[in-house]
C-alpha cells in the first residue's frame, strides 16, 4: 500500500500493530522533508513480511468494508431528526457530532473583497457537519 502523507500511512501501521502484525513505512522521512518527490518515489509505502501479507490485506478490507457500513448508516431514524434543535452540536440530517460552526459567510467576504478592496464579515449562524458534508 502506497500513501501520500505520513498521518494516514501511520494510522494504518497502527491498526496493522494492535493485530499483531509488524509493518514499516519506506520512504517516510524522505517524503516528510520533499513532499514534491512524492510522485517520483511512489509514495510512501507500508510494507508488511511476506507471511502477513494476506492477513493484513484480510484486515485492512476488513477496516474498509466496517468504514463503509458507517459512513452509509443513519444514525437516528427520521422521527428521531425531527425532535433535534438546529443550534445544537449534533447533525440534524445524520446525528453525528463531528460538527462546526460556520461562523462567518464567506460568500459576502469574498463579494465585498471583489468590488471594495477589503472583506467584511457577515456573521452566520450555519453549522457544517464533517459526516454527512451537510450544512444545517
Amino acid at each position: 500500500m502506497t500513501y501520500d502523507n505520513y498521518m494516514t500511512a501511520h494510522i494504518v501501521k497502527a491498526r496493522l500493530a494492535n493485530r499483531g502484525i509488524e509493518a514499516f513505512i519506506k520512504d517516510e522521512q524522505t517524503l516528510t522533508m520533499n513532499w514534491l518527490w512524492n510522485n517520483a518515489l511512489g509514495g510512501m509505502k507500508l510494507q508488511v513480511k511476506e507471511a502477513d501479507v494476506a492477513r493484513a490485506m484480510e484486515i485492512l478490507e476488513e477496516d474498509e468494508k466496517e468504514f463503509e457500513t458507517q459512513i452509509h448508516s443513519d444514525a437516528y431514524t427520521e422521527e428521531d431528526k425531527s425532535v433535534f434543535d438546529p443550534d445544537n452540536r449534533i447533525c440534524i440530517y445524520c446525528g453525528s457530532k463531528n460538527t462546526k460552526r460556520i461562523s462567518y459567510n464567506k460568500n459576502w467576504a469574498y463579494a465585498a473583497m471583489l468590488f471594495l478592496g477589503f472583506p467584511i464579515a457577515v456573521r452566520s449562524d450555519k453549522w457544517h457537519c464533517f459526516h454527512c458534508t451537510k450544512d444545517f
